[in-house]
């Protein structure tokens, strides 16, 4: 039984369960026994680090229970790319599928997780994820008899990281335009393009992980892929922001391209329904402006 459901089953004994500042759960219930409280309390000390832990997870802004997840993620990263064998991930995706297939649901599970900010099924997903890499790199080692990759000292003094570094600023170039927002992964959620974000997310996370590992092969793979999800979830923005001008035209908003930028001319006073064009307006200001100078040209 994992903790969620523990406290699930607490609580729908009629506990109130409650996280204090200094780290002490409060537990309260007006009508239980004294015997029937006693196996509740036992049943929290037995998993009180677990239940602490996920109480102040669940009392984080969705943002900051994301962020959390997000580190988690690349410490574990980090971790297990001290240990990594070259070429063990393309070798696992031809000659082993059932350890391939396990590690795209794992890491799918961890993308879902994020989404939801839910820190408990993260936790299961990566312990997945760190098993099933582990169970890959000891299977292509005792394979090939490789062990993590030594590079040898250069002869003449140069930068190691100068291609990395030119496939990170190359990446970052071709991303920007396609940078609508500072949080893409959040906005396809909101949006229901998930698809796209589950990408965009996996080859985040492979394309920082090879940049770690020094592949530069499977970097510049990655990088393709991460690209490639920005222009698609950009060509989905911009698809929206065409439905709401057509939206805002339909409600009697008149929309022009000044030297200043946006002029808008709209009823007064404004329906209900308006007033929601109205403030969607506002937040995509922005994408209305680009769109509508793409449609002058």
């Amino acid at each position: 039984m994992d903790v969620k459901e523990i406290i699930e089953n607490i609580t729908k004994k009629g506990y109130e369960m409650k996280l204090t500042d200094r780290g002490t759960i409060i537990l309260t219930h007006n009508t239980a026994t004294e015997e029937e409280a006693a196996a509740v309390k036992e049943k929290i000390r037995q998993h009180k680090a677990e239940i602490i832990t996920y109480l102040k997870g669940q009392e984080l802004p969705l943002k900051k229970r994301q962020q959390l997840i997000e580190d988690r993620f690349n410490e574990a990263i980090e971790e297990l790319k001290q240990e990594y064998p070259e070429g063990a991930f393309e070798w696992c995706a031809v000659n082993r599928p059932g350890l391939d297939k396990r590690l795209n649901g794992a890491e799918k599970a961890i993308h879902q997780a994020w989404q939801q900010g839910n820190i408990e099924r993260f936790n299961q997903a990566l312990a997945e994820y760190k098993d099933v890499v582990n169970k890959i790199y000891t299977s292509y080692t005792k394979l090939t008899g490789k062990k993590v990759k030594v590079n040898p000292v250069p002869a003449k003094p140069q930068d190691p990281n100068k291609k990395f570094h030119q496939l990170l600023i190359s990446t970052l170039t071709e991303i920007e335009p396609y940078r609508f927002t500072d949080y893409p992964l959040a906005w396809a959620k909101l949006h229901g393009h998930t698809d796209i974000s589950y990408q965009m997310f996996k080859a985040e996370t492979n394309f920082n992980a090879a940049v770690l590992e020094k592949h530069l092969e499977g970097a510049k793979y990655w990088s393709d892929k991460l690209v490639a999800g920005y222009k698609q979830l950009y060509e989905a923005y911009r698809l929206e922001i065409k439905q709401l001008i057509v939206s805002l035209k339909v409600a009697d908003f008149e929309l022009s391209l000044t030297e200043s930028g946006l002029k808008i001319n709209y009823p007064d006073p404004l329906p209900e329904q308006a007033q929601k064009l109205y403030e969607q307006l506002k937040e995509n200001t922005h994408g209305v402006i680009n769109c509508l100078k793409e449609t002058e040209q």
